[in-house]
């Protein structure tokens, strides 16, 4: 399990996040979220693939709620891809897993 995490550019508009989504890496992730949302035009369509995350905790968890809000914010939408199971499940038990789940998407990816 990785203790770094790295969100990556594969086209406009779209990220792939790699490596662990906890306490110990969303600070610098924080930086990159603060950075993406402020050079998104208005009303521009995110998305996010999950699918290469290795681990994730609630401090991750937090970090995607508050980049769904920031960039709802500014007219526009994040859409996440490849939920991972463990954070699905935190979602769950927090009671903010509509938040995260795109209402388009099948159930079960």
């Amino acid at each position: 399990m990785s203790a770094t995490a790295t969100l990556e550019q594969q086209a406009e508009g779209c990220y792939r996040l790699r490596g662990s989504l906890t306490f110990a890496t969303v600070k610098g992730l924080l930086t990159e979220v603060e950075r993406i949302t402020a050079q998104t035009p208005e009303g521009t369509a995110l998305e996010l693939d999950l699918a290469q995350v290795e681990a994730a905790d609630s401090a991750g968890l937090v970090l995607l709620l508050e980049w769904l809000e920031r960039v709802e914010a500014r007219g526009s939408r994040l859409t996440l891809r490849n939920l991972p199971d463990e954070l699905r499940q935190l979602a769950h038990i927090s009671n903010v897993e509509a938040l995260l789940l795109d209402p388009a998407a099948p159930a079960n990816p």
